[in-house]
């Protein structure tokens, strides 16, 4: 949480800058709860990561509060919010804000291509933003004119794990020349064997999103690149 990554991650995004609330009690911020704007299956929504509450002013209620203001100004110009739960938000997030949880990432071995129509809309200015994230190392492979390989190095660990991003759609040239590799991610439907160790894992990485306004999204896929950890 350094001040170059809030500064990316807040006010850089080529999608527009942070929407949330937080806490203040004596001018000091207690709690915290922030989205950012994305793209999913051609509609504008939000992307929540970073919630968090000082030790002592936990249990009040303060990140529902907050979250629950965000969901009602969203309303207004988003059609959902999607994001990537810890293990002690999920059940909030389920439970308490009309969140639906979807699956967990996990680490698999296999093909790493999948349906560009059913997650993150990449475009040229939003894929090189989220390679410019701060204390992060990412190798890009030029697949064909619009398909990269995206590969990065999971903290900690030997893992590298590697995704396909399409900024004009599907790319069946790509696809054809596809190898099999190591990847983080969630497929709907699919149960992988090779599972992310927890060692690994800040904490289990559920999937929730909870649709704003109608028609709902049709969430297929989601890989370590359309959130902000990795």
């Amino acid at each position: 949480m350094t001040k170059n990554y809030i500064e990316w991650l807040y006010f850089q995004n080529p999608m527009g800058n942070v929407i949330g609330f937080d806490s203040v009690v004596e001018d000091q911020i207690v709690s915290h709860y922030a989205c950012i704007p994305i793209s999913v299956c051609g509609q504008r929504g939000l992307l929540s990561l970073n919630t968090a509450t000082r030790d002592k002013f936990r249990s009040k209620g303060l990140f529902k509060t907050a979250a629950l203001r965000t969901i009602k100004v969203a309303q207004q110009d988003y059609s959902f919010i999607v994001g990537v739960a810890n293990n002690s938000s999920t059940n909030i997030f389920v439970n308490k804000l009309g969140f639906e949880k979807l699956g967990s990432l996990e680490l698999r071995f296999g093909r790493v291509d999948h349906s560009s129509q059913s997650s993150v809309d990449w475009n040229e200015d939003s894929i090189l933003w989220r390679l410019s994230k701060p204390g992060r190392k990412y190798v890009v492979k030029k697949l064909d004119k619009a398909t990269m390989l995206i590969s990065t190095k999971l903290s900690g660990t030997p893992f590298i794990i590697n995704t396909m991003v399409s900024t004009e759609g599907e790319s069946e040239s790509a696809k054809d020349s596809w190898a099999w590799r190591l990847t983080l991610d969630w497929q709907i439907n699919k149960n992988p064997i090779i599972k992310l160790p927890k060692f690994a894992k800040p904490s289990p990485l559920n999937l929730v999103i909870r649709h704003l306004k109608s028609p709902n999204i049709k969430l297929k896929s989601w890989s370590f690149l359309d959130f902000d950890i990795f």
